[in-house]
């Protein structure tokens, strides 16, 4: 071994050189060989019908969609209308009758320097009189609350009260709650808000 290093020279260095480097060169070519069928096979999926990019595409889409929705349904119509409309389309099984939207009320955040709007919300049974608050389930409750947030980048949720109707009723005070209540709710208090800067006097 001693003697092939003291003899070594150009040439030698070269092709002893390549004996080392081949496998190496070999692995890597064999491995970008891989990632270029992979590409392809990727490519292909990408582009046949309800491949990756047309899904992409859907999900673009409805993103522009919503973005021009904030833009639209920003809060510019009457607190009231926006509330309306957008509870009942998250809970299909209301009617306005069901609705008690209060005025927007304004309140001066002095340490922010700011105003808070806030809208609350009450829910009506018309045709139970004496229970007053209309009975929702869990499902209809975050329906109502992610369409009023989603389209709106000023209004948010401030405040929500809600209990189960097991538990509001008297006549089962002092017992056991059973092992699942029932999907049924009341909502005593839902208010959402938006905050403003102050303008300057």
């Amino acid at each position: 071994m001693k003697a092939l290093f003291q003899n070594l020279d150009l040439y030698k260095a070269i092709i002893l050189l390549s004996l080392v480097l081949t496998p190496v060169v070999g692995y890597w070519a064999y491995s970008l060989d891989e990632q270029i069928k992979h590409g392809r096979v990727a490519i292909d999926n990408s582009l046949k019908a309800s491949g990756e990019l047309e899904e992409i595409g859907k999900f673009q889409k409805a993103i522009e969609e919503q973005r021009a929705n904030r833009d639209k349904q920003g809060g510019d119509e009457a607190p009231g209308l926006y509330f309306q409309k957008h509870i009942l389309s998250g809970a299909a099984r209301l009617s306005t009758t069901n609705l008690s939207i209060s005025p927007a009320r304004d309140q001066t955040v002095s340490k922010k320097n700011a105003i808070d709007r806030t809208v609350q919300i009450d829910f009506k049974d018309e045709s139970n009189k004496k229970r007053g608050k209309l009975i929702l389930t869990r499902e209809e409750i975050l329906a109502v609350l992610f369409m009023c947030e989603s389209p709106s980048p000023i209004w948010n949720l401030r405040e929500l009260s809600m209990r189960n109707v097991w538990a509001s009723s008297t006549s089962t005070r002092g017992k056991a709650p059973p092992i699942e209540l029932e999907d049924n709710w009341q909502v005593n208090k839902l208010v959402f808000a938006s905050r403003r800067p102050k303008r300057p006097q």
